[in-house]
């Protein structure tokens, strides 16, 4: 495990993560994306990662240009104004990567779970939602305070998480 304060190289950085692993990525849309450490990761030739975004843009685009991804948990990926993410867009309609569909709110809370230790959080929102029936990371089930139902998102906990920091 690297120390907190350790600077390092991008290729050390990318060595911490090995084929198959989870990877929460920062940044919301086209604001803040790690995109040196993504690039890296492309270089590097990292295969069937899990990406975990809120909202995705040019970083999870050019992860699925690059052939790196297998799944992708993300409340969506697109250029905003600007257009769609054509390389995502691609790889889901060809079948090359999963996309597990969310709202922002519901991968925050499963990485919450996860941060917790818990198996799953609530998520108030999806109360009608499609989502529920559809995924399998989602479940509704009785409030022990109440009765009432309530819909739970499971815990996603990654094996690397990359954010931006500007200094």
């Amino acid at each position: 495990m690297m120390n907190a304060m350790k600077i390092t190289s991008l290729t050390e950085a990318v060595s911490l993560i090995n084929d198959g692993d989870t990877v929460a990525i920062g940044g919301n849309t086209i604001n803040r994306a790690p995109m040196s450490l993504i690039c890296e990761i492309i270089k590097a030739g990292k295969k069937d990662l899990r990406i975990i975004k809120t909202a995705g843009a040019m970083d999870v685009d050019m992860l699925c240009l690059g052939g790196v991804v297998k799944s992708v948990d993300a409340a969506f990926i697109s250029y905003e104004t600007f257009g769609l993410a054509r390389h995502y867009r691609r790889a889901v309609e060809d079948g090359r990567i999963v996309s597990n569909e969310h709202a922002c709110y519901t991968v925050m809370q499963a990485l919450r779970a996860a941060a917790y230790g818990a198996p799953f959080m609530p998520v108030k929102g999806l109360v009608n939602s499609a989502l529920i029936d559809e995924c399998d990371y989602f479940s509704v089930i009785k409030s022990p305070f109440g009765g009432e139902d309530v819909t739970v998102v499971k815990a996603m906990a990654p094996d690397v998480g990359i954010i931006q920091v500007s200094t």
